[in-house]
Formats: structure tokens, C-alpha cells, sequence
């Protein structure tokens, strides 16, 4: 079996005519990373810049995980979001579809996972929404529910729309897997008129 070196160092010429040396590395799952810059014109400086990387702990630089704020920016709007884009594409959602999920998100998501950084979004946290979602009142805007606390089934809806963006985040590789997975949805009862 060959053994792979922590990194390979290889000369880049740039526009300028100026030439620069990139390093290579992998990281624990052996997956080859991209070219990062070593910023020097000498190969031996660049070995050297390196091996100074790699005992420091920094070769590999970690990499930053969004803010549920940031990841959500412009998420359902067609226009500008590529998720909706390559989904109209590959499965297309009516226009009511995305509506309901689009409210759902400005109404119970949104705010609620803001602060959030995707990797710390657990089962736990998200049950702990669902609990505040169940404790949740109507908006004024809907005379009906106004004042009424939300309804299994519209939780659930919510609950839909997050597990769809987490699902989005774990095929982006921006967390390990969709903690959605292991949280089931409220049970819903049928109401009496």
C-alpha cells in the first residue's frame, strides 16, 4: 500500500510572469484538499513554510462553518438561490410549494436559528424548537389563529422546511449529516368542529 505524504509542493506561474509556490495536502478522511498559496518564489522556502504548517497544527486550516444566517441568506427566492434553481430543474415544486415553505421559514425558522452555527444545531436543539413552536401563539395577521396556539400539523410544516434546508447543508458538506434525521415531527390530531 503507498503511503501518501502530507503534502506536495508545486510551482504555479502567475499572470504577472511571477512564480509562486502552492502546497497539496490531505485531510484526516484522505481526501485531497485544494491548492493553497505558500506565498514564496523558492521551493525550499516553500518545503520549509510547510513543515512549519504541519507541526504548528495549521497545514490543514479549518474550515469555517456558516451561521444558520449566513447559510439561509436568500434561501426561497427562485430567482437568486441555487438550491430552487437546480431543484426546479431536477424536481420542479409548485409555486404554493415554495410559498408555504418560504413562510414557514420567515415566520418559525428564520429568527429562531439565526445565531446558530450549522454544526451546533443538535436533535436537541431542534426539539427544543419544536417544544417552543407547540408553546407558540398565531400571528395577528391571521384573524383565525391569532391568539391560538399553533396547530401539530403547521409545526410539522415547519419542521419540513428545516429538514429540507439541513438537508441541503449535509449535501453542501457544511455539517456531517442532517440532525433532522433523528427528530421525529409532532403527533397530529384530528380537530372536531
Amino acid at each position: 500500500m503507498r503511503v501518501k505524504a502530507n503534502f506536495s509542493v508545486f510551482g504555479r506561474k502567475l499572470p504577472s510572469g511571477k512564480k509562486v509556490y502552492y502546497y497539496h495536502c490531505y485531510d484526516a478522511k484522505g481526501k485531497r484538499q485544494w491548492a493553497k498559496s505558500t506565498g514564496k518564489t523558492k521551493k525550499t522556502e516553500a518545503v520549509l513554510h510547510c513543515m512549519d504548517l504541519f507541526r504548528a497544527g495549521l497545514l490543514i486550516p479549518e474550515q469555517k462553518v456558516p451561521t444558520f444566517a449566513e447559510f439561509s441568506e436568500g434561501w426561497w427566492d427562485i430567482e437568486t438561490y441555487s438550491y430552487l434553481k437546480r431543484r426546479q430543474l431536477q424536481e420542479p415544486a409548485a409555486e404554493t410549494t415554495i410559498h408555504s415553505h418560504r413562510g414557514n421559514f420567515k415566520n418559525h425558522i428564520k429568527d429562531y436559528f439565526a445565531k446558530y452555527k450549522l454544526d451546533e444545531i443538535t436533535p436537541d436543539v431542534i426539539e427544543g424548537w419544536l417544544l417552543h413552536m407547540s408553546e407558540k401563539t398565531g400571528l395577528k395577521e391571521n384573524k383565525k389563529a391569532a391568539g391560538k396556539k399553533l396547530n401539530a400539523k403547521t409545526v410539522n410544516l415547519a419542521y419540513v422546511t428545516l429538514k429540507l434546508m439541513m438537508n441541503e447543508a449535509a449535501r453542501k458538506k457544511l455539517i456531517k449529516s442532517n440532525p433532522c434525521k433523528e427528530v421525529k415531527k409532532l403527533k397530529e390530531v384530528a380537530e372536531r368542529g
